[in-house]
């Protein structure tokens, strides 16, 4: 019994110092090729200038190429799918946000992939709160003000998104259903559609992330109504918070974060997850993502897990009581 035992712990130690050497081997090699970084959505948001900034950051600090691709479709579907399909290897990662890995599973009847189980967290990187604005053609000041007239004119008012699933179309239902409004959903390709859109009176109200609405409200050319925020944001000091302005509870915000496929070998995702958090300490890194109106993070693997998962629950219960569907 004692020979027997000691051979097999013989066997576990030196398993053990060959994962270990293994695990070594693998933080001191990796990348040995070019790393593929997939954004679901459009060139010129948020998503894909972070990525970006961030694939070319990994570029310096890592010694290989971070190609970043953007893999457009069906609400962010389609290029999330394909990350969640593709190798736990670490050389293909997903710039995922909201939408894409915490509402579409729950909104989509098949998304083509799971929130949770097919992917990898690695960093949260930012928050990107919100604002209710109108067009000033619509006559209201103030939240109250907005819902009284929605109310008097069932149908007539219309509100903008960048298509179903997004957190512009969930947050949108999700006030409708708690204030008993009808309103008309729009659904627009980009924030540039949907932005002139706005400004132009087609559509007369948005949620938006309130980089992509700050300027026009600040040049009067749009209304701010409130933000989806604890406290007031600091470009916008006369807007109040939702809070404020006598609706409980309803605070959103999207968010940007780093994933890649399930099963990615843990010293990868420390290797990625560290240079995630010292690329969001890098002065012109930190100066451009918080001009695109977000809350930097920069969170650790574990962090960014929960996170995630919390947020799939809670949108998973937004989707549930708006009775929010795809057109």
């Amino acid at each position: 019994m004692n020979t027997l035992k000691q051979v097999l712990v013989r066997s576990i130690c030196a398993g053990t110092l060959a994962l270990a050497a293994s695990s070594s081997a693998l933080s001191q090699t990796y990348p040995e090729k070019p790393v593929r970084i997939l954004v679901p959505f459009a060139a010129g948001g948020t998503v894909d200038i972070v990525a970006r900034l961030l694939g070319e950051r990994f570029r310096q600090t890592l010694g290989q190429t971070f190609i970043v691709e953007n893999r457009v479709g069906a609400s962010g579907n389609i290029g999330t799918a394909a990350a969640a399909k593709s190798p736990g290897d670490g050389y293909t990662l997903i710039l995922g946000a909201a939408n894409t890995h915490a509402i579409n599973p729950s909104l989509f009847k098949n998304a083509g992939y799971h929130a949770l189980d097919d992917f990898t967290p690695i960093s949260l990187i930012a928050l990107a709160p919100n604002v209710m604005a109108i067009n000033p053609s619509v006559p209201a000041n103030t939240v109250a003000e907005f819902i009284a007239y929605a109310k008097a004119n069932p149908g007539k008012l219309n509100y903008g998104s960048i298509g179903s699933g997004s957190t512009l179309h969930m947050i949108a239902e999700m006030f409708k259903k708690v204030h008993g409004l009808f309103i008309v959903h729009i659904p627009y390709g980009g924030q540039g559609t949907l932005v002139q859109a706005l400004a132009s009176k087609d559509v007369h109200v948005v949620f938006n992330n309130i980089s992509n609405v700050q300027a026009l409200i600040k040049s009067n050319q749009l209304r701010g109504l409130a933000v989806t925020l604890p406290q007031r944001w600091p470009e916008l000091p006369s807007v109040p918070t939702f809070a404020e302005a006598g609706v409980k509870g309803f605070e959103f915000s999207s968010w940007v974060a780093l994933f890649g496929p399930a099963k990615m070998p843990p010293q990868v995702v420390e290797i990625l997850s560290r240079e995630t958090v010292n690329a969001l300490k890098v002065p012109e890194i930190r100066t451009r993502i918080a001009s695109l109106g977000t809350v930097i993070v920069g969170s650790s693997a574990a962090e960014l897990a929960k996170f995630q998962a919390d947020e799939v629950a809670r949108w998973a219960n937004v989707v549930k009581v708006s009775g929010a569907t795809v057109d």
